[in-house]
């Protein structure tokens, strides 16, 4: 910044003080700290950040956890001492910035109704400011696929038509497993760990035990779901969008996608029960 007490104040405060207090278990000063020394200098000389997703204190609060920030957002939002105050009041606070990591957070540990709560509070401007929405697939905003797994997650539990129920379980299933690889900005800020004028180590998400149970669901959901399911073209449609076509040859043989799976084969020996 080539202001040298902001250059001593991140020194100190980002190399020396934070790891320390999260060491000792002071999540949330480290986080304040954090906060302060990222966002100090733009108060004192009256200019605007713009680098709230790129400095030390979102690459710890992204990576901390969500009980973390929820613990951090409360002491925002209902200050404990003196002190806190002190620490918040030269921090970067905004309520949609807070609320959209909390909410994101809820959408990568698959807790939908949590993250309806949170998101629906951010602002449409808000969400026109960040630069993932390419990576949503198709819905606007984070808020939105909130909302619509929420109403999903309900559905599955109330419907009884195994057809029906089994359609929801294989749709969720679907999203869930989009939203940490092609729809990846439903649910994180970036993709990749190497950026250019990077201030500190990204979070490797892609591999990280998030994304790992998300799959597992993601799988766990659409085996029930292809279980679940008792209508033959359901069943037959549900293995050909997963591309199991020798599947669909040999057990929905008569039906639409049996058919069409018989018809454009190559081969037909290549869906042979007997030739596997």
């Amino acid at each position: 910044s080539y202001y040298y007490w902001n250059d001593m104040l991140r020194r100190i405060l980002l190399a020396e003080i934070c790891p320390r207090m999260l060491e000792m278990g002071k999540t949330n000063r480290a986080l304040q700290l954090a906060n302060m020394a990222d966002n100090f200098l733009p108060k004192v000389v009256g200019v605007k950040s713009d680098l709230h997703y790129s400095n030390h204190f979102f690459e710890m609060i992204d990576s901390l956890g969500l009980d973390v920030a929820k613990s951090y957002t409360a002491n925002i939002r209902n200050p404990k001492s003196e002190f806190d105050r002190y620490l918040n009041q030269r921090g970067y606070t905004d309520s949609d910035y807070l609320n959209d990591i909390l909410g994101t957070q809820c959408l990568r540990n698959l807790r939908y109704s949590e993250a309806v709560g949170y998101l629906e509070n951010v602002s449409q401007g808000y969400w026109a400011s960040l630069k993932v929405g390419d990576h949503m697939g198709p819905y606007l905003n984070r808020y939105e696929f909130a909302l619509e797994m929420h109403i999903l997650e309900k559905k599955i539990g109330i419907v009884t038509n195994p057809d029906i129920k089994g359609k929801y379980m294989y749709k969720l299933g679907i999203e869930i497993r989009q939203s940490f690889e092609t729809h990846w900005g439903l649910t994180q800020y970036y993709k990749g760990t190497n950026f250019v004028d990077q201030v500190c180590i990204k979070r490797d998400w892609e591999s990280d035990k998030y994304t790992s149970a998300a799959r597992r669901r993601a799988q766990s959901l659409i085996n029930e779901a292809l279980q679940t399911v008792t209508d033959p073209e359901l069943a037959a449609d549900l293995h050909y969008r997963l591309n199991h076509f020798r599947t669909v040859a040999q057990k929905y043989p008569d039906t639409a996608k049996g058919r069409l799976v018989r018809g454009e084969c190559d081969k037909w020996i290549d869906y042979d029960i007997n030739n596997k």
